[in-house]
């Protein structure tokens, strides 16, 4: 946990950054260490799922699994299962698996409206799923992640995703690797489509809460290019590109 450790903990955070955060040891057996944002924990004596929202991993750095956060439960009995909305998990890396995030057993945490972007591992650059560990996405961006198999997520046998109203694309070398159930509303692509809704930064058809945590995470004089948070394009994020995006809120038309 280079960022933050839980151990046997479910702390509720809010508006949060972790950012250039290390864990830097790859302890045998792997338990023992990942998560270069965030290590969530359960022991033998009660869960760690901790509840967040708005919450941004950007540049983590794990030498084992979970580049933005690992999961991991002592016991099958005991759950190490967080809650996510509206989280970014940009440009993390993991030497192991699970670039953004890594669920290695009984590990099964909810996503809405998140977004998993430019992350690599070597395997499940967006995020890695094994051991009993069923993850539900709704709402939720992969893009442009990768790794040697699964860019998007890879799901190890004995292990089940499930996504609905999600989009996978841009993601090297594939979009998935393993089982994952569609629930509906799903896009998976090679290619990203291109981006014509003005305000809907994160490419999900309608300009929401997770475009606002981007464009709020983003503030200031944009730092690299495309500057896609810059509605006003005057290469800073400002005022002005807020009040753009709360005036086209809603479904993109």
């Amino acid at each position: 946990g280079g960022g933050m450790y839980c151990l046997s903990s479910s702390p509720a955070l809010e508006n949060c950054t972790f950012e250039g955060n290390l864990a830097a040891t790859a302890k045998q057996p792997s338990q023992w260490s990942g998560g270069g944002g965030m290590y969530n924990y359960s022991s033998y004596s009660s869960s760690s799922s901790p509840t967040l929202t708005e919450c941004r991993f950007v540049f983590n750095v794990s030498f084992s699994g979970g580049g933005g956060i690992k999961n991991y439960a002592e016991l099958y009995e005991i759950e190490s299962s967080p809650s996510l909305l509206d989280c970014v998990f940009e440009g993390n890396i993991a030497h192991d698996d699970g670039g953004g995030m890594q669920n290695q057993r009984n590990s099964s945490p909810t996503l809405s409206g998140c977004i998993f972007s430019e992350n690599s591992a070597l395997y499940g650059g967006g995020m890695s799923s094994y051991n009993v560990s069923n993850p539900s996405m709704t709402n939720c961006t992969f893009q442009q992640n990768n790794a040697l198999a699964g860019g998007g997520l890879i799901v190890y046998p004995g292990s089940l995703a499930t996504l609905a109203d999600s989009l996978l694309c841009g993601n090297t070398p594939d979009q998935t690797w393993g089982d994952w159930t569609d629930d509906g509303g799903n896009t998976v692509s090679n290619a990203c489509p291109s981006n014509s809704c003005l305000g809907d930064i994160n490419g999900d058809g309608e300009v929401n809460g997770g475009d606002l945590g981007l464009l709020i995470g983003a503030w200031g004089f944009c730092s690299e290019e495309p500057c896609v948070a810059d509605l006003t394009g005057d290469e800073v994020i400002s005022g002005a590109d807020l009040g753009i995006l709360l005036g086209v809120w809603g479904p993109c038309p």
